[in-house]
């Protein structure tokens, strides 16, 4: 495994979000999407999992590791309505920003944990830094604060 690999990863994941978003949730979601789902420039958008692996992904190589606290911080100050974030991990992550602990704000919104399924976009992330490949890389430039 390389660098290039970890960046190829990302990108993979970007991508395959970026595309499919126009795809997800019912008709009203993907009305939504239709208005949003562009940047100012014209770019497509990516959704709040591509965000939050991008923000998983930073914090493994700044913090050296999973701390979840850092992980925590940095999905609640990444977070934007027009990503496309469901509103109770939007509830959650605006608590946290509030100065709520992770652990509190989400036991708060979801009582018996969340059922979504964007843990799957970090999976990978997760999977490459624990072969050692996150701490001698960096953010594709691709990817850095779109």
């Amino acid at each position: 495994m390389t660098a290039d690999q970890f960046s190829g990863c990302l990108l993979g994941l970007a991508t395959g979000d970026t595309l499919g978003a126009p795809y997800e949730g019912g008709p009203l979601e993907r009305l939504v999407w239709r208005m949003i789902g562009r940047t100012s420039e014209g770019r497509l958008r990516w959704t709040d999992d591509t965000q939050m692996a991008l923000d998983l992904a930073t914090s493994l190589l700044e913090e050296d590791g999973v701390q979840p606290d850092a992980i925590a911080k940095r999905f609640a100050s990444s977070y934007l309505w027009s990503r496309g974030y469901g509103p109770g991990a939007a509830r959650v992550l605006k608590r946290i920003r509030r100065g709520e602990r992770w652990e509190a704000a989400s036991k708060a919104v979801y009582a018996e944990g969340s059922y979504g399924n964007g843990a799957a976009m970090r999976a990978p992330v997760l999977a490459l830094f624990s072969r050692g490949i996150g701490p001698v890389c960096s953010m594709p430039r691709e990817l850095r604060q779109s």
